[in-house]
């Protein structure tokens, strides 16, 4: 019976090894499939990003977007000194505050200069004259100052400076750096610091 036993054990002894390597190695591929395939103990290499499959598109970038047109230009700038003119000449009738009316006298003079200059430009281009129509926002604006008065007229007015001038400053900066034509570049290089001290005088207004 001893040597039954004996036996037994000598076989599994001789077993043993094989099994624990058997183990040893299933828990290493158990541990590598949670690793997300690294082996444990070795630090995780980054991937290199690949570049995007052939034939795909890129998104687009703003900063690549085409040029402002001269003559869209001028007839943005032009409909903005219409609008400038006519509600100011409102504002210098209705307005209750002393401060907008000055304001206001000093927005028909700047802008009706600076229409005659910019009307002048677009004839040398041969781009023919042609009634100026106000944008939409502006025809709003403007029936809206024609129907107020009194304190509301003012906060009207002010609001609509507030946002002419602003719009205004943004298309003429925007010219002066990529426009496409030199004449009309210096123009608006020379008229932005105009409007920006418009801009200042109708912000201090509007506190």
């Amino acid at each position: 019976m001893m040597k039954r036993i004996t036996s037994i054990a000598i076989v599994a002894a001789c077993f043993l090894p094989s099994w624990q390597a058997a183990a040893e190695q299933d828990n290493q591929q158990i541990a590598l499939a949670q690793s997300g395939g690294q082996a444990p103990g070795t630090i995780a290499t980054p991937t290199t990003p690949q570049p995007p499959a052939s034939g795909a598109t890129p998104a687009p970038l703003e900063d690549n977007q085409a040029p402002m047109s001269a003559a869209t230009f001028i007839e943005r700038a032009r409909a903005g000194n219409a609008f400038e003119i006519e509600s100011s000449r409102l504002a210098a009738d209705k307005a209750t505050q002393p401060a907008l009316k000055t304001f206001a006298r000093l927005m028909i003079d700047d802008h009706s200069r600076a229409d005659k200059r910019l009307a002048g430009l677009a004839a040398d281009r041969g781009q023919t004259e042609a009634p100026v129509t106000m944008e939409p926002r502006q025809q709003r604006s403007m029936e809206s100052l024609q129907n107020a008065t009194g304190a509301e007229f003012d906060r009207l007015y002010a609001s609509a400076q507030l946002e002419a001038h602003q719009m205004a400053v943004q298309l003429y900066q925007s010219y002066a750096e990529t426009g496409t034509d030199e004449k009309l570049r210096a123009f608006a290089r020379e008229t932005l610091p105009v409007l920006q001290g418009h801009l200042k005088q109708i912000q201090n207004l509007n506190q």
